[in-house]
């Protein structure tokens, strides 16, 4: 497993587009990290990401090669003739007495209609547009016991679309 941790990188970039230390509020001056991506020290909630599905991280380096495409958005991966496709995604998690969520960038498998529209539209975005799909990520420190279903919403923000992968059941207490 690949997790890192991250200030604005796929499909958490316009999530955080627009957000400032003054916006982050009460999470201010509570953390402080650097980030993986850029390197810069950064104050507010920090972000993980995964870098791949498990389904892709999972196979080895010649199988990856024969069998899986994998972008910083989309990854599919061919067996006998099947494809299963997934998309990068952010999964908020309302943490009580805080303004922001703390955010995951998760990878969540969707079936070939809903995959072919998320590409079909990923450059002109529909927001409030949904996709069903199942969570392809293991979160440190919850109770695994999925897979776990998952409602995925495009929030479009100008040309730029950012996913809200939805778990009510995760809440940070």
């Amino acid at each position: 497993m690949c997790v890192t941790s991250l200030c604005t990188r796929g499909a958490l970039d316009s999530w955080a587009r627009g957000r400032s230390t003054a916006a982050l509020g009460d999470m201010a001056g509570v953390f402080a990290y650097t980030c993986s991506c850029c390197g810069k020290r950064h104050e507010g909630s920090p972000s993980f990401a995964f870098d791949a599905p498990h389904q892709y991280a999972s196979l080895s380096d010649e199988q990856k090669l024969a069998m899986g495409e994998l972008s910083s958005d989309l990854c599919t991966i061919t067996r006998d003739g099947e494809v299963d496709r997934f998309i990068r995604t952010v999964l908020e998690i309302p943490i009580v007495g805080a303004q922001d969520p703390f955010v995951w960038g998760v990878w969540v498998s969707l079936s070939e209609k809903s995959y072919a529209r998320y590409v079909s539209t990923y450059d002109n975005p529909v927001a409030g547009e949904g996709f069903f799909g199942w969570l392809c990520n293991t979160l440190p420190v919850y109770p695994s016991g999925g897979p776990f279903a998952v409602d995925v919403l495009v929030k479009a923000t100008g040309n730029v679309q950012s996913l809200c992968c939805m778990i009510p059941s995760l809440c940070i207490r």
